[in-house]
C-alpha cells in the first residue's frame, strides 16, 4: 500500500518538458543524450536525464558530494534507497536463465517505480533497450507519449539469446523511433522491418577544436566491453606494434573490465571514463586516435578527433562509411584486421607529414556535423509524433 500511495503521489507531480531515461552513463550514446538535453534547455525547453540508480552510492550514503554532471548536463538520480535496491539485484547487463527472474522484476516493477519517483514530463524518451520497457510502463500509467532514441543495433552487443531477443522487441514495437545514423535506418529496416526517423549527429565545435598544432606519438583509444567495439583488435595490433618499435605511448579511456580481460603486453596509462569535453579535446588534439568498431551506428569520437586536428585511424565498418575517406581525412583499416591496423599505425608513426596533410580535410568533414541542425530535426519530429512543442 505504501508503494502504491507513493507512486500515486509521484504521478501527481508534473513538469513540462522532455525527459530522457538512461540506463548506462558513459560512451557515445549517453553523450548524445546529455548533449540533446543540454541544447533543449538552452533553447528554452525543459529537459532532464533520468537514471535508475546513483553512480556514487557510497558517496551518497556517506553524505559526500557525488559527481552527477556529465558534459555540462546533470544526470538526475532517484535517491539512496532506490539506488541501493537497484544495485543489489543482478540481471541487467548479462541476462541468462539463472538471473532472468531478477531481470523481469527489475524491468516490470523496480525500474518503473523508480521512474515514478521523478516528476511527470510531457514526453519520455528511452535511450537504450534496457530502459525501453520501464519507460513504456511509466508512460502508459501516466498517460503520456514516449519515443525511443535508437543509437545502435543492440542485438549485436551480446551473444546471449535472451539479450538479443529483448533488444529486438524494442525495434518491432509501435513506439516512434529515431536515430542519428542513416546506416542504422537501413540496417534495422532490413533486419526487423523497423521504421526509424533520421535526426543526424552533431559535434560541439565550441568544445572540439585544436588545442595543439603539434603531433605526438601518443596512441589514444576508448575501451568498451561490447562485441561491436572491437577493443581486442586494438590490443592485438598494439602488442604486435610494440614488438616492432617502442617509440610511442598509449592512453586508454573507458571500461576497466574491457582492459583487464585482455592480454596487454605494451605499457599504457588507463584513465577511466572521461566526463568532460575539455579533457577529451586535449587528448584528441595531438594524439593518434584509434577506433576499432566493427559495426557502430555512427562513430562520434572519430569525428570529434577530426575536429580537434588529431590523427584518426579507424575501421570501415557500419555507419562510419558515411564520412570516412582513406588517406584524405583519416586512415582506414578493415574491421577486425589487427595486422592491417598494426601496419597503418606503424606508417603513421613513421610519417608525420601524412598526418599534417590530412588535417584540413578532417576539419572540413567534422564541420558538416552540427547540433543546430540535429536539434531542429529532433524538435520537429517530437512535435509530429507527440504534439509537444
Amino acid at each position: 500500500m505504501f508503494i502504491l500511495n507513493f507512486a500515486v503521489y509521484c504521478v501527481l507531480r508534473k513538469a513540462s518538458g522532455i525527459y530522457f531515461v538512461m540506463d548506462p552513463f558513459s560512451g557515445g550514446g549517453p553523450r548524445n543524450v546529455f548533449m540533446l538535453s543540454r541544447l533543449l534547455k538552452n533553447s528554452g525547453t525543459e529537459s532532464g536525464v533520468l537514471s535508475f540508480k546513483s553512480l556514487d552510492l557510497r558517496d551518497r550514503i556517506l553524505r559526500r558530494k557525488p559527481h552527477r554532471t556529465f558534459f555540462g548536463e546533470e544526470r538526475l538520480e532517484p535517491g539512496v534507497i532506490f539506488s541501493f535496491v537497484n544495485a543489489m539485484i543482478p540481471g541487467r547487463d548479462n541476462i541468462n536463465y539463472s538471473n532472468y527472474f531478477f531481470f523481469l522484476v527489475q524491468q516490470n516493477l523496480l525500474d518503473p517505480l523508480t521512474l515514478f519517483r521523478y516528476v511527470t514530463p510531457d514526453v519520455y524518451i528511452a535511450t537504450n533497450w534496457q530502459s525501453f520497457r520501464p519507460t513504456k510502463i511509466a508512460a502508459r500509467d501516466r498517460k503520456i507519449p514516449m519515443m525511443y532514441f535508437v543509437q545502435a543495433d543492440e542485438t549485436e552487443f551480446s551473444s546471449s539469446t535472451i539479450y538479443k531477443r529483448q533488444a529486438e522487441k524494442t525495434y518491432i514495437n509501435e513506439v516512434p523511433k529515431f536515430t542519428q545514423s542513416r546506416w542504422l535506418v537501413d540496417l534495422l529496416k532490413e533486419k526487423f522491418d523497423a521504421e526509424l526517423e533520421y535526426i543526424g549527429l552533431g559535434i560541439d565545435h565550441r568544445a572540439f577544436y585544436p588545442r595543439s598544432d603539434s603531433f605526438s606519438n601518443t596512441i589514444f583509444t576508448i575501451a568498451r566491453t561490447e562485441l561491436t567495439k572491437g577493443f581486442p583488435v586494438f590490443v592485438k595490433a598494439l602488442n604486435m606494434l610494440w614488438e616492432r618499435r617502442k617509440d610511442f605511448n598509449v592512453v586508454i579511456a573507458g571500461n576497466i573490465i574491457a582492459v583487464n580481460r585482455e592480454d596487454i603486453r605494451f605499457p599504457h596509462e588507463f584513465i577511466g571514463w572521461i566526463h568532460d569535453d575539455d579533457t577529451l579535446a586535449k587528448l584528441y588534439s595531438s594524439s593518434i586516435f584509434v577506433n576499432t568498431g566493427l559495426n557502430e551506428a555512427l562513430p562520434m569520437p572519430s569525428l570529434e578527433a577530426m575536429a580537434c586536428g588529431g590523427t584518426v585511424v579507424m575501421t570501415n565498418g557500419g555507419g562510419s562509411v558515411e564520412y570516412v575517406n582513406d588517406n584524405k581525412n583519416c586512415f582506414v583499416t578493415k574491421a577486425g584486421d589487427y595486422e592491417e591496423l598494426c601496419r597503418k599505425l606503424d606508417f603513421v608513426l613513421s610519417s608525420p607529414e601524412s598526418r599534417k596533410d590530412m588535417r584540413k580535410e578532417a576539419f572540413l568533414t567534422a564541420g558538416r556535423y552540427n547540433w543546430a541542425d540535429v536539434l531542429k530535426r529532433f524538435s520537429a519530429l517530437v512535435e509530429k509524433e507527440t504534439g509537444f512543442k
